[in-house]
């Protein structure tokens, strides 16, 4: 989850890293006013990534129930990626009992002189300084948090029958794979869909993307 107060550029980080425009970028205050969220691969990880609202008061009702979402979201996260931006000269939020990374944004307006030694990284999402860092800080606390779990085993019978469509389908598509490219496809949607249904939301329609980027097919 992206936290921090208004302007200190989370939305902009959640749009580098997601690689595309979700949410929508301007120097108003409070412009980020509900929940956005994005499922990225990052190192090798699946993560549901959110961008909420500035935390701050307000006696703006819309905004204030941005915030009060915000905060919700807060307490449930698995890491929290606080920000603050460089320039004003203030220390990211750390949220007592959350697993936080204290980040620096905008660090390409930033004057050299600016004491940074409050943050564990400083980045600017617009020319992607420090991106890498915060990617590879991503992953290293991601492994860490999931050390030893790829031995864990399906404990429910119906995870136990999803796992056995995905690799029904799994097989039928490695078969296909010599046949038109929407046999093979049709065949891993299946086995996405499967999976889904045990680890969480699998963006189908990407999948797709994927593969038919790689073929030719003709109409």
């Amino acid at each position: 989850m992206i936290a921090g107060p208004p302007n200190a550029g989370k939305s902009s980080l959640l749009n580098a890293l997601a690689r595309r425009d979700i949410a929508i970028v301007t120097d108003v205050a409070g412009t980020t006013r509900d929940v956005l969220e994005v499922n990225l691969d990052i190192g090798g990880y699946a993560v549901r990534l959110y961008d909420t609202a500035g935390l701050r008061d307000t006696d703006d009702v819309v905004e204030a129930e941005g915030v009060r979402r915000a905060r919700a979201i807060l307490g449930s996260a698995d890491l929290v990626l606080s920000l603050a931006e460089i320039a004003e000269g203030s220390s990211a939020e750390v949220f007592s009992d959350l697993d936080c990374l204290k980040i620096g944004t905008k660090s390409d307006v930033a004057a050299p002189e600016v004491d940074t030694a409050t943050f564990d990284l400083v980045l600017s999402s617009h020319s992607w300084a420090g991106m890498d860092d915060l990617i590879a800080a991503i992953s290293e606390r991601l492994a860490d948090r999931v050390a030893g779990s790829s031995l864990s085993l399906p404990v429910r019978a119906r995870q136990t029958d999803y796992l056995q469509q995905a690799l029904v389908a799994l097989e039928a598509a490695l078969t296909e794979r010599g046949l038109s490219p929407e046999l093979p496809s049709e065949s891993l949607r299946q086995s996405a869909e499967a999976l889904g249904r045990i680890t969480g939301r699998v963006d189908v329609e990407d999948l797709l993307d994927v593969i038919f980027s790689s073929f030719c097919v003709g109409k």
